[in-house]
């Protein structure tokens, strides 16, 4: 290879960092700091300003901005909300921060089918246990709204990769079964803790992204004609061997 094609992909690289790696870094710890201090409305604030290119092209097009947009914007306050949320604990929030960083640096840049299904279960996902872990605190018409909207988000992004016909009712739909979802699962808030309880996942993001997992698959290889009887089955058998197993772990609470 000539030396002065290796000189340009080194000064690409070397651009690539100065301007997107360096850039991430700061607003992720300034994130952090920001909360750390006690001001995380400016920290969200911070991370509403990143995302300028929302507004960019004039108010025709900032619809389809936001709707380009959505899946980053999930993630992007979701892991604002849950650094808020962990403000207490600096080591797991600064991992948190670090995850967000990633998505920034290396997952949301990536393009084709395999990528967007991962960012769209990475939305999904995130954006559930945030919406669940406030449990509670939050009435039960705003949590199953809030869950409606990331299911139809997460589903939006995975379909936009294809040219299907039937796209919008698709994603209507899977927010219609994730907020049917939210709606019995938050009577029952049931979560895992690890690392004596400074990690709690959420069992209604873990069951939705296990459900998810499986129509998105079933979507995939019919969109690829590679679904036949025998991998409907597998995908089938593995969903609900991994709901059996959840519901015999868990010690369950009849009361409503």
């Amino acid at each position: 290879m000539p030396v002065s094609n290796v000189m340009k992909k080194l000064l690409s690289a070397l651009s690539y960092f100065i301007t997107h790696w360096i850039p991430n870094l700061v607003l992720v710890a300034g994130s952090i700091f920001l909360i750390q201090i006690g001001l995380p409305a400016l920290a969200f604030l911070l991370i509403a300003i990143s995302k300028w290119q929302v507004l960019r092209g004039g108010r025709k097009i900032w619809l389809h901005n936001l709707r380009d947009n959505a899946c980053d914007l999930v993630v992007a306050f979701s892991s604002l909300g849950l650094m808020v949320l962990l403000q207490e604990d600096l080591w797991l929030q600064l991992l948190t921060g670090a995850i967000y960083y990633l998505w920034l640096v290396l997952i949301k840049p990536r393009s084709g089918p395999l990528w967007m299904a991962l960012q769209a279960g990475i939305c999904q996902f995130i954006g559930l246990s945030l919406i669940f872990l406030l449990g509670r605190t939050l009435p039960e018409i705003l949590i199953i709204s809030m869950a409606w909207i990331v299911g139809v988000v997460a589903a939006d992004h995975l379909l936009v990769a294809h040219q299907e016909f039937a796209h919008n009712i698709i994603a209507f739909s899977w927010g219609l079964v994730v907020a049917q979802f939210a709606w019995l699962f938050w009577r029952w808030l049931i979560f895992y803790s690890l690392l004596d309880e400074r990690i709690l996942v959420p069992q209604a993001a873990l069951v939705i992204t296990i459900f998810g997992y499986t129509f998105a698959n079933i979507y995939l290889d019919h969109a690829r004609k590679r679904l036949g009887k025998i991998r409907l089955a597998e995908y089938i058998l593995l969903c609900a061997g991994l709901f059996v197993a959840i519901i015999i772990g868990t010690q369950w609470d009849t009361r409503l």
